[in-house]
């Protein structure tokens, strides 16, 4: 069986527990596969060894147009899922513990949609969600961080605004920061600005080399290049396989 479906059953049962139409959700989620296959779900937070990384966000756009995104909780060692789309916008939040999911009650949390971007951000040791999309409100441009119990509404002094969605989003752990590139703005193009989140705001950035515009790609840290990697995803007319390298001041292509 191919090694990603097997760690999506394995990792991500809630097309069973949760309800079989919620299938399809991204899990921002990235380990070696020999640690995935060998230990569970808490475990892989703590481990992770350098050279191989396994992203399974949107790997597929058909498989994951519910838009459920996930991002692994590392101080807490659970994977936080929060919104989706089923036949109307999500907004619950729900915690992976490695053996079961719990749907969490917090005291605030963001409106419903999807296509957003979530990532966990180790140097504020807090879950980051950027953007979105519903119905009522389009495109949203809004800032949220967990914390483990609720969700905190932020107001950054700058902000990627309303521009885009399906942003591709992973932590650079070299620069304690948080990438976010390209975009879905929905006008019949796609973007490829390059945003840095530092734990107080957005910041762009101007890099001398940077991918195709695109959306829906994977994006991961790689432990052993210390670099943050951009691997495909969608643009006008076509599905780009390219793969980039952020390394904190510009995009190479490898």
């Amino acid at each position: 069986m191919d090694l990603e479906r097997r760690l999506l059953d394995q990792a991500a049962p809630g097309c069973r527990a949760l309800r079989a139409d919620r299938c399809g959700h991204g899990l921002g989620w990235r380990h070696t596969a020999a640690a995935a296959l060998r230990r569970q779900h808490q475990a892989l937070f703590r481990r992770g060894l350098p050279g191989r990384y396994l992203d399974l966000e949107r790997r597929h756009l058909e498989a994951t147009a519910p838009g459920r995104l996930a991002a692994g909780d590392q101080a807490r060692y659970r994977l936080i899922l929060f919104g989706g789309y089923d036949g109307a916008y999500l907004g619950d939040t729900w915690a992976w513990n490695g053996s079961t999911w719990t749907q969490l009650n917090p005291a605030a949390a963001p409106s419903a949609r999807d296509t957003d971007s979530l990532a966990y951000d180790a140097a504020s040791q807090r879950s980051i969600l950027f953007g979105g999309f519903n119905d009522d409100a389009g495109r949203l441009g809004d800032t949220w961080a967990w914390n483990g119990s609720t969700w905190t509404q932020l107001n950054p002094a700058t902000s990627p605004g309303v521009v885009s969605t399906a942003w591709q989003a992973a932590y650079d752990r070299a620069s304690r920061q948080l990438v976010v590139f390209g975009g879905d703005p929905g006008l019949g193009t796609y973007s490829n600005d390059t945003w840095t989140w530092d734990g107080s705001t957005w910041i762009q950035q101007s890099p001398a080399n940077s991918p195709a515009p695109r959306a829906y790609g994977s994006m991961t840290y790689d432990r052993a290049l210390h670099r943050v990697v951009l691997f495909a995803g969608v643009t006008i007319g076509s599905f780009p396989r390219t793969t980039w390298e952020w390394d904190g001041s510009t995009w190479r292509r490898r």
